[in-house]
């Protein structure tokens, strides 16, 4: 799809050579790109220094209807429901370009430190997330300073769970029913605040 003024980002890290494949690039306004992407990225970059160690998924959302729900693939790309092609979902054209981009950060708290396997804290307890559903625009009509934009498009896990069909917290051998659930339904009322002497605390 041709999208004049656009910018391409990779939702890889700059230091991870899939950044180069494709399926991880999107295309997005320049307005965008210029403007909160760059915020985004300056953040988290941040984060990384004061933090030491995040986790961090990204990727697309379709929500062209604005319900807040993932848009069904099919009707996307305008296939009926009885259509007579076996597997309609072969041989796509490219797709639509997406609504919005996600990006949700785990890190731990406190004392606690990386589980082995790199994907979840020790003390799962201590795990804190801070995520981000940002509208791919070419412009804030509201005009917030950055860091006031940002937090205003933080959401719950829960939220880009039902923006992309997918799921976080399912271990049960590692996340409490309780600990899941409140991860999930978490509100952030601030950015992670990054004080002197209280990196690992707050």
């Amino acid at each position: 799809m041709n999208m004049p003024n656009s910018s391409w980002i990779s939702l890889f890290s700059n230091n991870d050579y899939s950044r180069y494949i494709s399926q991880g690039q999107i295309r997005v306004p320049n307005g965008f790109y210029h403007g909160p992407w760059k915020q985004i990225v300056e953040l988290i970059r941040k984060y990384r220094v004061h933090y030491k160690q995040l986790v961090m998924f990204t990727g697309p959302v379709y929500d062209y209807d604005n319900d807040g729900l993932a848009d069904d693939l099919a009707k996307m790309y305008g296939f009926k429901e009885n259509s007579s092609q076996d597997n309609p979902l072969i041989n796509l054209p490219s797709p639509p370009p997406p609504t919005h981009i996600f990006v949700m950060l785990m890190r731990c708290r406190g004392p606690s430190k990386w589980h082995s396997s790199l994907r979840s804290c020790d003390n799962t307890e201590r795990t804190a997330t801070l995520s981000f559903v940002l509208p791919l625009v070419e412009k804030d009509i509201n005009c917030l300073f950055p860091i006031e934009y940002l937090f205003r498009h933080t959401t719950r896990v829960r939220d880009i769970e039902l923006l992309t069909n997918l799921e976080w917290f399912t271990d049960s051998k590692r996340y409490s029913p309780e600990t899941a659930l409140r991860l999930r339904t978490h509100i952030n009322d601030q950015l992670w605040q990054m004080e002197t002497g209280k990196s690992h605390t707050t």
